[in-house]
């Protein structure tokens, strides 16, 4: 009674729908045309109109979605989906196709290799670059190695500038004092050596004069009388600033309320 057709859209484009077989009869059965666009359920059935999304050629039992790769305006015609465009089924207007993907005609799902492949190509491009820098950058150091060896190394001035400098200090002060305005010594001829690469540690009751000799000596504070000598030159100690930690005696009670104000804050939360 019932049969399923091809309807030719264009040469290799086709769609199937659900169909009266005509050839069936029966002797209380009359068969009638049911038009595009609507449905008949039976052969003699009044015509059903035929849902947005849907094709319905002529004679028509069952709607059917409008077939993968086709686009149907309305549910009597059916278009193939064309090139750049895609169209799932119940299409009613083709979709315009992502970027770098390809969509031929008849295209439902539109394929991603597009993407792929630029996504491959941007990774090739960037390896490249990688390799071109870093090709660049061997040049340029085998560059400043041939020069380095083309100088003479026997030349005791270059000798000398090519080695190493060691950041070792000795530290001597002669006779540091100083007198206040009102003509009292506070601190008088204090000699002594700080030798590289050892520890020192200035001890003596609240009071004797320890911040005050740092200070004079690290010139925080003006000298009346006394040198400062670095590896036996006669230079001030603020030259080497950036290499000289000096944390005075006034930062500690600093630090310690700041302590306590974050005990108490935390201690409350």
């Amino acid at each position: 009674m019932y049969q399923f057709k091809d309807y030719q859209v264009e040469d290799n484009f086709k769609c199937k729908f659900l169909s009266h077989n005509p050839d069936y009869s029966l002797s209380a059965q009359r068969f009638s045309t049911c038009p595009a666009g609507s449905f008949c359920k039976l052969p003699s059935s009044d015509p059903e109109p035929c849902p947005p999304g849907f094709f319905c050629p002529t004679n028509t039992t069952q709607p059917y979605y409008c077939c993968p790769g086709f686009f149907c305006k309305t549910p009597d015609i059916i278009e193939i989906c064309p090139q750049g465009k895609y169209c799932q089924a119940g299409s009613t207007q083709p979709e315009g196709c992502y970027a770098f993907a390809n969509c031929p005609p008849g295209t439902d799902k539109p394929t991603r290799l597009g993407i792929f492949g630029f996504f491959l190509a941007l990774l090739v491009v960037v390896s490249y670059a990688i390799h071109v820098s870093k090709r660049l950058e061997e040049r340029k150091r085998r560059k400043y190695k041939a020069i380095a060896e083309n100088v003479k190394i026997n030349d005791p001035e270059y000798r000398n500038k090519m080695t190493t400098v060691e950041r070792m200090f000795t530290i001597r002060c002669e006779n540091l004092g100083r007198e206040l305005p009102n003509g009292t010594w506070i601190m008088r001829n204090v000699s002594l050596t700080l030798h590289a690469g050892r520890t020192m540690a200035i001890m003596g009751p609240s009071g004797a004069g320890k911040s005050t000799f740092i200070s004079l000596l690290t010139n925080k504070s003006p000298r009346t009388t006394g040198k400062v000598f670095v590896n036996d030159v006669e230079e001030e100690l603020s030259k080497y600033q950036k290499l000289i930690g000096y944390v005075p005696q006034e930062v500690s009670s600093g630090l310690l309320g700041y302590v306590t104000y974050l005990h108490i804050m935390l201690q409350k939360k």
